[in-house]
């Protein structure tokens, strides 16, 4: 068995989202069995992840590092989760209001709202495979 076996599947983490959205277009992710309040419309989006490989790991912590000029390295949490969810996000369910699909871009990912990348990175966290590539790295 060879560990860069070209014909080895490669392994997908998805996560499902549920949210409400109020008049104003406010987003409100429900954790688990958790009920919508007052009869609100309940909407389930799924979003699939693939595991990061060695290469993946060196980019995305390069991403979100720098030498400061003490020599010290700086690590910014904010562009690793960016970095993280942009390089391994390869698929959702997303669509716009016409029932489309909308494409997985750059642009789309970065409207997200902050709640939704929030949860992402949360549940990223609990995947061994994933959390495991970045461990004692940050």
């Amino acid at each position: 068995m060879s560990l860069l076996a070209p014909k080895k599947p490669i392994q997908l983490v998805s996560i499902q989202l549920r949210y409400t959205e109020n008049e104003t277009g406010e987003v409100s992710i429900l954790k688990e069995d958790e009920v919508a309040k007052d009869g609100a419309v309940v909407e389930t989006v799924k979003f699939s992840f693939r595991t990061p490989t060695w290469g993946d790991t060196k980019t995305i912590m390069s991403m979100c590092s720098s030498i400061g000029q003490d020599g010290k390295i700086a690590f910014d949490g904010y562009k690793f989760i960016d970095a993280r969810i942009k390089k391994l996000l390869v698929d959702w369910s997303l669509t716009d209001d016409k029932e489309k699909r909308l494409p997985l871009t750059e642009e789309n990912i970065e409207r997200l709202p902050s709640s939704v990348v929030a949860y992402l990175n949360e549940q990223l966290e609990k995947v061994t495979s994933i959390a495991a590539a970045f461990s004692g790295a940050q």
